[in-house]
């Protein structure tokens, strides 16, 4: 069976992990501690607050995971310990290296992303390609608005190319994608109060195939295979929609 990526499995259980026990509460960044901390003397500040917003945040994911160094002390020396600036090709969060950095967690997406025209371009070093933090942010780990990936698609995409479409395409697609979202949570929510257990278990497993469905189609997104992903979306509907009926 399919298993959801994270982003998707964070995105569908996040209001329940709001009233969700302590025990489910991310550790605290030492690195983020100690930045916090020094923060007068911290470069690029607005990043640290941007971080701190961020579900990276929320769920554990501090600076060494996409910076490196040492989060087991405070010594800034050893801290900083094999951290390159993010301007160096060397660096992990380069531009050039945010999908590689990005897959530990977001596998099925910087999987979809490689071998795609973006992807390419990335890799020949043109300054106009997008990575992941194009639409995600460096730090806030945000999901575009729709009217902003239009707005981002479209300067480079504008009228009068070969790829107009594309950006009322990619609009429509988070458009969807969102709603689709919204079913399978009211769905989820209501499976949490079910009393019929055996109903249940064959729900959530109906819920788990939807999310997985849905899941492809955002791979299909950042693969920017619109054919696909409207597919995979209109299948991801239909088993949304089924679910929304069968837990009213």
């Amino acid at each position: 069976m399919h298993r959801p990526s994270v982003g998707v499995q964070m995105l569908l259980v996040a209001a329940l992990w709001t009233a969700a026990p302590a025990a489910v509460v991310a550790q605290p960044s030492r690195c983020a501690e100690c930045h916090f901390a020094n923060f007068s003397d911290v470069p690029a500040r607005e990043h640290l607050l941007e971080w701190e917003q961020s579900a990276h945040a929320k769920h554990g994911i501090g600076c060494e995971w996409c910076h490196g160094g040492n989060a087991a002390t405070f010594v800034p020396a050893d801290a900083h310990k094999g951290v390159v600036g993010s301007r160096s090709p060397a660096s992990r969060v380069h531009r050039t290296n945010l999908p590689a950095t990005c897959s530990t967690c977001h596998s099925g997406e910087t999987q979809a992303f490689s071998g795609s025209a973006h992807d390419r371009l990335l890799r020949d070093g043109d300054p106009r390609a997008p990575t992941c933090s194009t639409c995600h942010g460096a730090m806030t780990a945000r999901i575009p608005s729709p009217a902003r990936l239009e707005s981002d698609c479209a300067s480079c995409h504008g009228p009068d190319s070969p790829g107009a479409t594309y950006p009322t395409l990619a609009r429509a697609a988070v458009e969807e994608i969102q709603r689709i979202r919204l079913v399978l949570l009211g769905a989820q929510q209501r499976l949490q109060t079910m009393s019929d257990a055996p109903e249940r278990r064959r729900l959530w497993a109906q819920q788990t195939l939807a999310i997985g469905t849905l899941d492809t189609a955002v791979e299909a997104f950042h693969a920017f295979d619109f054919t696909t992903m409207a597919d995979r979306l209109r299948l991801a509907r239909e088993r949304a929609s089924v679910m929304a009926a069968s837990t009213r």
